[in-house]
């Protein structure tokens, strides 16, 4: 089940405030998640005030359990955070508590520890595509 909230935003440009869901992970059984990746539209609000659309630049882990990958949206804060890197080792891994770790390892899902990470919206819909023609077209 994605995980996602209700955040109170303020329109950068009429002020009009308003509740918009933010999602943190979203997985590919979230039929609604998916149609806004794929229209570069998670995270985004539209002002009910004057109808000016903004993004609402979050992380965003994606998981597609079945095909066992999972991509990590990073934002330039994020990016740009020395806290982050103490939670990646330097070759890019997910390092994660050890009850998560016994969690993932039970479970079989390795790829929760190497994401492919993506620098914006754009780049995660291109890369889901891309893993969908592997789907498709990819020899075992």
């Amino acid at each position: 089940m994605s995980i996602k909230r209700n955040h109170e935003f303020k329109c950068p440009a009429c002020g009009h405030e308003q509740l918009t869901l933010v999602w943190s992970v979203a997985y590919s059984t979230d039929s609604m998640a998916m149609e806004r990746i794929m229209s570069q539209r998670l995270n985004t609000t539209e002002c009910g005030g004057c109808g000016k659309v903004w993004i609402n630049d979050e992380p965003v882990l994606f998981e597609h359990r079945e095909r066992k990958y999972c991509i990590q949206y990073l934002n330039k804060d994020t990016v740009a955070n020395k806290a982050y890197f103490k939670k990646e080792t330097k070759n890019g891994l997910a390092i994660l508590d050890p009850l998560s770790a016994r969690i993932v390892r039970e479970s079989g899902d390795i790829h929760a520890f190497t994401p492919h990470y993506v620098f914006s919206m754009r780049e995660m819909a291109a890369y889901i595509v891309f893993r969908d023609l592997c789907a498709a077209w990819g020899v075992d």
